[in-house]
């Protein structure tokens, strides 16, 4: 395949594609209209109390690149598909880095590496984030997933995405998606014909009704009622993005207070839903294992603790749609250089020499205990 200039900047869908209310219909009968792009509106854009949610369109292409691990679409011009752009979006190094990618002196040119695999039609899914984060899994891309699989569209489109991890696997079990998957081991593929929904692009961040249907799906279901067992408490203590340096003694004092402290990133996917769906609540610092909000009884209670550089609205929401109580207990911003201890400042270090995000905290553990317990 010829090699083709990189275009400055995103195409955005809705200003770039033909809006076609009915196009999951098409699609199904084989006729999806035009050569560029189209689209239908999926979830409506709304506001609640907690923020922006929905704004979920489904998209069909025709010809374009994916660089399977980063989830981005490059169309056969050169340009850089908006919803799959989340991992390279205003960082054109990163775009650097993907297979075939050369800069050249006027910008940067891609050139294919050596017999691309070609498929005729396939449904992108999974985005940079939920290849290896849990709730960018369940929010950004299951819903996405689930939704093209209840309209059929997973059938003439199959759905393909990288070699997936066990706790992958587990949640496309419960939520009845993974005879629909098809993994793939080549760093790029040419798709003659894809579609993909824009939950793609930080469905997180504005969550509604696809999540709702999403967890509506997933079994076991959620409890009928609020169990009268303590809440849960899901540790951070083995990442060093955020550093609570107060979490020993937080987790001491749950844990005579009858809260049950538990190592996600230790459990399957079954075991955390059990755990939740036991407990009358849970109980976590701002982060992906509190995405298990999902599989709490509706009333129970959700307990976030949230450092003052955390803005993200997506635990607000989900937890609005599916009816959790959801308390937050604020933190004081990063601490300095001096006020942080050296043992976190040492596992910060790899953090700090490849500047990737990372700050230590602390919390009120009095404040947790009575937003938890109270």
């Amino acid at each position: 395949m010829a090699k083709l200039m990189i275009a400055a900047g995103v195409i955005s869908e809705r200003a770039s594609f033909n809006s076609v209310p009915d196009l999951a219909a098409y699609i199904l009968r084989g006729t999806a209209p035009g050569t560029a792009g189209s689209y239908q509106e999926v979830e409506a854009a709304r506001t609640t109390s907690a923020g922006a949610s929905g704004d979920v369109i489904l998209c069909h292409v025709r010809g374009a690149y994916y660089f399977m691990q980063a989830g981005l679409l490059l169309t056969a011009d050169g340009r850089v598909l908006e919803t799959t752009a989340l991992a390279v979006e205003g960082a054109p190094h990163l775009i650097a880095r993907l297979p075939g990618m050369q800069a050249v002196p006027d910008g940067l040119r891609f050139d294919p590496p050596a017999n691309v695999p070609r498929i005729a039609r396939a449904m992108v899914w999974a985005n940079l984030g939920a290849t290896r984060n849990y709730g960018h899994f369940l929010f950004d891309a299951l819903t996405g997933l689930f939704w093209a699989d209840a309209a059929g569209l997973t059938l003439p489109f199959p759905p393909i995405a990288p070699p997936l991890a066990p706790w992958q696997h587990d949640l496309l079990r419960h939520a009845g998606l993974a005879a629909a998957v098809t993994e793939q081991s080549a760093k790029v593929i040419w798709l003659d014909e894809v579609i993909y929904l824009s939950t793609m692009n930080h469905y997180l961040h504005r969550n509604g009704d696809l999540l709702g249907a999403l967890v509506a799906r997933i079994t076991p279901p959620r409890p009928a009622c609020v169990p009268a067992a303590p809440p849960v408490y899901f540790s951070r203590r083995s990442l060093t993005g955020r550093i609570l340096v107060n979490e020993p003694a937080l987790e001491t004092a749950l844990t005579q207070a009858g809260v049950r402290v538990l190592r996600p990133e230790r459990m399957t996917v079954a075991a955390q839903i059990a755990a939740v769906q036991g407990a009358r609540g849970i109980v976590g610092a701002s982060g992906a294992a509190l995405a298990n909000l999902c599989f709490l009884a509706r009333g129970a209670r959700l307990t976030e603790i949230r450092p003052a550089p955390i803005r993200e609205p997506w635990l607000d929401l989900a937890s609005l749609n599916l009816g959790v109580d959801h308390r937050v207990v604020p933190g004081p911003g990063p601490l300095s250089r001096t006020e942080t201890p050296l043992l976190a400042r040492l596992r910060q270090i790899p953090r700090r020499v490849t500047r990737r995000s990372h700050y230590a905290w602390t919390t009120d553990i009095a404040a947790v205990l009575d937003a938890a317990l109270g």
